[in-house]
């Protein structure tokens, strides 16, 4: 009889979750808004929540803020009767179907539950801080949650010190190594120009500024660079259009429209490196997908998706806000033989977490939940 696992929230791509319907009997719960359209070759189920509507909410909606207000639902308690999932996984304690799902459980004797965090050290901001401090005092209470997934080591660490005795796991995201495959006859470098690409969304603390001081440096050194930006946020975009203005790199950096995942792997093919230069990025997904694809990459010291990344190896990692450290990576780019060895490297590498591998590393691990671990 196979595992019945609920998954809480759409967290993984659709390669995944016909390998985990494949694997376990999947049920995934998610808002009605955001509905994943599944192939109707897949075995898993979707249930549509409904979400309970705040004042707050709706104006951070209508105004397309990066800001969330804690989510809830109106019928989860009863589409959790009915599916009843031998055991729950769900993401981000800050909303309230989180806590929602541990009053679940708690009223189901032998039920269990894991706790899937992108978390990995306090926010900066004093309110954000206060309140998570807040919510792991009930956490540490908590004796219904069995387990936590974390993406990365630093997350490990953090859990095993904010949360003693917890049984914490390192499951980074899977990678789709079937989509995001090497090119073939890949030429490096044409003509010498370093072709560099990031592909995040144009907010600030994706910190697209930072890339945009580092190439001016280089263009002003005499090296021969191109960069493609590709992005989603319309507001953002103009900000980074004027940076790109101040600079005067227009005949240097192009931004793209939204790409469709599909095209993605074609960009990274006509690319030398792959930038991410973000603070305190929780995954950064394309990092591994752009190492799949046979790309070193370059990425600063609080980007999640170092847990695929080997220094010196597969790319480079700097420090976070550091441009001089950023356009020494970049310069050492400038070598076909680095770039052809490093994006080898980065494919061997990233195919330790294909999705056939990291599907059964999380089943694995789901069996492994004891009540008693908390």
């Amino acid at each position: 009889m196979k595992l019945k696992i609920a998954t809480m929230m759409p967290i993984f791509t659709l390669a995944h979750y016909k390998e985990l319907g494949n694997r376990c009997e999947h049920i995934l719960f998610c808002d009605e808004r955001f509905v994943p359209k599944l192939p109707s070759d897949f075995s898993n189920r979707v249930v549509a929540l409904i979400p309970k509507t705040s004042i707050i909410s709706d104006i951070l909606t209508k105004v397309a803020t990066q800001l969330s207000w804690p989510v809830s639902f109106t019928n989860l308690g009863e589409a959790l009767d009915k599916e009843n999932p031998d055991v729950l996984v769900v993401t981000d304690f800050f909303h309230g179907y989180f806590w929602q799902c541990v009053s679940y459980v708690r009223k189901h004797k032998g039920k269990k539950m894991i706790l899937y965090s992108e978390t990995k050290r306090w926010p900066r901001n004093f309110i954000s801080s206060a309140i998570m401090r807040v919510i792991f005092f009930f956490l540490r209470r908590e004796k219904e949650i069995n387990t936590v997934f974390v993406f990365s080591e630093e997350g490990k660490d953090f859990f095993n010190e904010k949360l003693p005795g917890a049984r914490v796991v390192v499951m980074p995201n899977p990678v789709d190594t079937d989509s995001f495959s090497p090119a073939t006859n890949k030429i490096w470098l044409p003509d010498n120009k370093l072709r560099v690409i990031m592909n995040s969304r144009f907010v600030p603390f994706k910190r697209h500024s930072d890339l945009i001081e580092a190439v001016s440096v280089l263009v002003k050194k005499g090296r021969s660079v191109s960069v493609t930006l590709i992005g989603r946020d319309t507001v953002g975009m103009k900000k980074v259009r004027k940076m790109i203005e101040l600079n005067n790199l227009e005949n240097v950096i192009n931004i793209l429209p939204t790409v469709p995942v599909s095209k993605i792997p074609d960009l990274y093919y006509q690319h030398d490196v792959l930038v991410l230069p973000s603070y305190n990025e929780a995954i950064g997904i394309v990092v591994p997908e752009a190492m799949a694809c046979g790309l070193p990459t370059i990425t600063s010291d609080t980007v999640g998706s170092n847990v695929y990344v080997s220094d010196e190896t597969t790319g480079f990692i700097f420090e976070t806000g550091n441009v001089g450290a950023l356009c020494d990576a970049l310069d050492k780019c400038f070598d076909t033989t680095k770039l052809s060895v490093m994006g080898s490297v980065a494919r061997h590498r990233v195919l330790q977490f294909s999705i056939e591998r990291m599907v059964s590393l999380f089943i694995k691990e789901v069996e492994q939940v004891d009540k008693n671990n908390f």
